[in-house]
């Protein structure tokens, strides 16, 4: 039953950008997760280095298509910046210099819980991998490193947001052309059958502090009730209860 739920995910890398620093990683690790989720029963939609325009069609549709379906995610990756308590997502062509910039010109993430709620999905899944220092050519005192962790809007159906990185810390790059820390954690536990939603992420975040030496600790926050597998457990073969000396 599990394998059989409808499951849509809205996955987004970008590594290149007009005004603020390029990235090594996001675009990879976009392209791993998608493939990753493929693989998994999901129906992706996938963008990457993507513009304003781009994002703004692909959530349109996303949000479409999760109005049918048992199990929504999105996953980005790339910059984002936290300011006056909201966490802003850049898009590749932003223009932004100043902290007045991410107003208009980029995404505020909870535009992709409203899209969840607005349709109604059942079980939604938001998995931001930018918690990286405020690359802002300007720094001001609010515009700090790393995302905060927001509420998760009333209304809105079982919700997990998983964070790179706790309040106040860096998401790590790994080799350029090659996956960052804790996307390259995510995806090496991501399809190991019968572990639960939580055990993913925990395991996840073991690897990336182990990996880190403690300075970069994913965070989670879930209001979800129930039981969700990205892969199910393994069927039981009839043997597995069988040792050599009899029926355990």
């Amino acid at each position: 039953q599990a394998s059989a739920a409808k499951r849509v995910a809205l996955v987004i890398g970008n590594n290149d950008y007009t005004t603020l620093p390029n990235l090594n990683n996001a675009k990879k690790d976009a392209e791993g997760i998608a493939a990753k989720l493929r693989g998994l029963q999901f129906d992706v939609i996938l963008r990457t280095n993507a513009g304003a325009q781009s994002i703004s069609r692909a959530l349109a549709d996303f949000e479409k298509r999760i109005a049918k379906a048992d199990v929504a995610l999105v996953y980005y990756a790339g910059h984002g910046i936290e300011a006056n308590g909201k966490n802003y997502l850049i898009p590749s062509d932003a223009r932004i210099e100043v902290e007045d910039d991410l107003r208009f010109g980029s995404i505020d993430s909870q535009e992709f819980l409203h899209a969840m709620k607005r349709a109604g999905s059942p079980l939604n899944i938001v998995i931001l991998d930018a918690c990286r220092d405020n690359p802002l050519p300007r720094r001001t005192r609010s515009a700090a490193r790393g995302l905060t962790i927001q509420a998760i809007p009333t209304g809105i159906k079982g919700t997990a947001i998983v964070y790179s990185a706790a309040p106040g810390q860096r998401s790590e790059d790994g080799p350029k052309g090659g996956h960052g820390v804790f996307t390259a954690a995510l995806l090496r536990v991501l399809d190991e059958p019968g572990l639960i939603l939580e055990e993913v992420f925990k395991k996840t975040a073991r690897r990336v502090a182990a990996s880190t030496n403690g300075r970069q600790d994913p965070w989670f926050n879930s209001s979800i009730k129930g039981d969700f597998y990205f892969k199910p457990p393994l069927p039981q073969s009839p043997l597995s209860n069988v040792s050599a000396y009899g029926t355990n």
